[in-house]
């Protein structure tokens, strides 16, 4: 796609005010950059009643747990120095335990030489080898398919492997089948590239080429994600933002191209909210048919935008009368008769998560919105839990003292193929929109970490606050964030 040029700005505007729409941490972040650059007024509106999105921190009786674990690793330098900033004196070191279970067993993940050789077991793993070289084989002779999720994976790891572990795991966390997928699903969520990247694993644990497939040791913040919420919270409020939640955006005014207002719903009723500039955070396609119907854009901008999908997110936690269940940070279930694709232990990072006596065991299950188990009742989603875990010996069902189950939507952007035509599609019929840009994980349908989704927010507000026609000069820079991968 051609990029409109950043060249073709050619008024410089002072913004005093900037409204941003989300309170997650892309919004946060923007809204701190904004201040530091000297914004007279931020604005940032969330319709939840507390802010944080997806680093929010959830509670079963008297533990709590991350919606996933967020620990505190970045390659990028200018996000390194922020945690340190913001959370100096809450960060800690964790060194990592994980465990994977196999035909009904845990082993270590990444695994080592001696959980390879228990299972699958030396035979199995001599197939996978020849597996893997018969890939390396087929894909020098040209017969590869790098398009799709199913063909990469089966170039990297070989067939055997794939359909092993790899491909019922991607099922079950995607609920797609794999031959539907871009490759790019496989590139930023798969953490190694190839059976040799699998071995090096075990000898060492790191990536030669430099960049971690799965971090071996990594930064908590004390008290969970929410703690880096908090910090960033106080950090924008000290700067002077204006962070608004039960405030949600359900409409805009447009005029001669430009956002002119936001329309927002509060318990105190329905208001405008107007602005210089606009930052959104909400998801790609929610905006879209937004700004469709205070002036139409493009139908097939429109059409793109309504073809993007993401996954919903049932997270169900447990609190266990035990000091700790199992003491690992992540245990993986990529077998198929579990409905949960992974549990958590938020106590194995941070001991004050839980009382001395109790720990908590987070699971996740991905949902296709309105599908799968989402409209079940809570009582009938627990109870399965609570039996496959207590299955594989985790704890004994009597030992479970309490249970949550939460809703989370639009959780996961589902890189089906096609995706990136369609996200390109819709973003550049957004910059009709000229003073508004879309950023972070949902607003641009970006698949990554919590350190990419505040850089996000940092360039967004720095687009948003500097230039005279915000949306062309986004569009411009997009390039930058397609790069991310996810570290697990």
């Amino acid at each position: 796609m051609t990029q409109p040029s950043a060249q073709r700005e050619t008024r410089n505007e002072k913004r005093e005010t900037v409204v941003v729409l989300g309170a997650g941490v892309a919004g946060l972040a923007a809204a701190i950059r904004l201040k530091e650059l000297g914004v007279p007024r931020v604005v940032v509106l969330e319709r939840a009643e507390q802010a944080g999105g997806l680093a929010r921190t959830l509670q079963v009786g008297p533990g709590y747990s991350d919606i996933g674990p967020h620990r505190l690793y970045t390659d990028i330098p200018e996000i390194e120095r922020f945690y340190r900033e913001v959370a100096a004196g809450s960060l800690f070191d964790v060194e990592r335990h994980s465990r994977i279970f196999l035909e009904g067993r845990f082993l270590r993940y990444p695994p080592g030489i001696r959980d390879l050789l228990r299972v699958p077991g030396p035979l199995r793993l001599a197939g996978f080898a020849a597996s893997w070289a018969k890939a390396q084989a087929l894909a020098l002779a040209g017969r590869r398919d790098d398009r799709t999720c199913d063909g990469l994976m089966r170039r990297a790891y070989g067939s055997a492997l794939y359909e092993y572990m790899l491909r019922p795991y991607s099922e079950k966390v995607f609920k797609t089948d794999p031959r539907r997928l871009d490759a790019e699903a496989a590139r930023v969520r798969i953490p190694a590239s190839s059976l040799a990247s699998m071995v090096r694993w075990v000898f060492p644990r790191r990536n030669r080429g430099g960049a971690p497939v799965s971090l071996a040791r990594f930064h908590y913040l004390r008290g969970g994600a929410q703690g880096l919420v908090d910090h960033m919270l106080r950090r924008a409020r000290g700067l002077g933002a204006e962070i608004l939640t039960r405030n949600e955006a359900i409409g805009f005014v447009v005029e001669s191209g430009r956002v002119a207002a936001a329309a927002t719903r509060s318990p105190e009723g329905e208001r405008l909210v107007p602005a210089d500039a606009f930052i959104s955070t909400i998801p790609l396609p929610d905006l879209a048919e937004a700004l469709h119907r205070a002036q139409p854009m493009k139908e097939a901008a429109l059409e793109s935008a309504r073809a993007l999908r993401y996954l919903d997110l049932l997270l169900v936690l447990l609190l266990v009368k035990r000091n700790l269940v199992s003491g690992n940070h992540w245990i993986y279930f990529p077998e198929p008769r579990f409905i949960f694709n992974r549990a958590c232990e938020p106590k194995a990072f941070d001991p004050g998560l839980a009382p001395r006596d109790r720990s908590v065991l987070s699971c996740d299950i991905t949902c296709r919105p309105g599908q799968d188990l989402w409209n079940e009742p809570d009582e009938a989603i627990y109870l399965r839990v609570v039996a496959e875990l207590a299955g594989t010996g985790l704890f004994r069902v009597e030992e479970v003292a309490d249970v949550a189950v939460y809703r989370v939507r639009h959780a996961y952007p589902v890189y089906d193929l096609g995706y990136g035509k369609n996200v390109d599609e819709a973003l550049a019929g957004l910059s009709q929109y000229e003073n508004l840009v879309t950023t972070g994980r949902q607003g641009l349908f970006n698949y990554n970490n919590m350190d990419h989704s505040i850089f996000m927010g940092f360039r967004a507000a720095v687009c948003a606050a500097q230039s005279p026609r915000p949306a062309l000069r986004w569009l411009s820079e997009q390039e930058a964030f397609r790069g991310f991968r996810i570290v697990d």
